[in-house]
């Protein structure tokens, strides 16, 4: 598996938990993500592995599947967000009803997404949700502001101060 290991990853890809009691769904999930930059850390069918899994595994994403037995998708929601508010969850499923979306709004999930979503707007959702990419920006930022500075340094000393000779002439 490389540099990864299934439940903590430090190889730059954005961890997921999903959540989800229908086998089709998490195929399909797991099919549309598989060519993409995300490490499924963890996978869970009930309310209590999905709480014990976002526990263990730290997610930066969890896919939570409201085909959990029973209310068993809310109270997963609402124990995550407890567990820590600012949590990534989005809500997935393939029968959407008005109710479900509003609960899943009102207790803190960032979106809500259908199961047959295309790879392309699965991917895309996960990545605005995935904190890391946020954390990549900034560092190249800092890099880059940091090669600059490196660059003027070196400009100076090897050339002086240029508006020295301008004012010479």
């Amino acid at each position: 598996m490389g540099d990864c290991e299934l439940d903590r990853c430090s190889c730059g890809k954005c961890r997921l938990l999903i959540a989800e009691n229908s086998l089709t769904i998490l195929d399909q999930v797991e099919r549309g993500l598989k060519k993409f930059q995300f490490n499924i850390a963890a996978v869970a069918s009930g309310r209590h592995q999905a709480i014990r899994e976002y526990i263990e595994s730290k997610p930066h994403v969890v896919l939570l599947g409201l085909d959990l037995p029973g209310d068993d998708w809310l109270e997963t929601l609402k124990r995550i967000r407890k567990l820590n508010p600012s949590a990534q969850v989005l809500v997935l499923t393939d029968k959407p009803s008005r109710e479900s979306v509003i609960l899943a709004k009102k207790f803190g999930a960032r979106d809500y997404i259908l199961a047959n979503t295309a790879a392309d707007r699965l991917r895309e959702t996960l990545r605005s949700a995935c904190p890391i990419r946020e954390a990549r920006l900034a560092t190249d930022k800092d890099v880059e502001e940091d090669i600059d500075k490196f660059v003027c340094d070196l400009d100076e000393k090897l050339f002086g101060d240029l508006s020295d000779t301008d004012s010479e002439d």
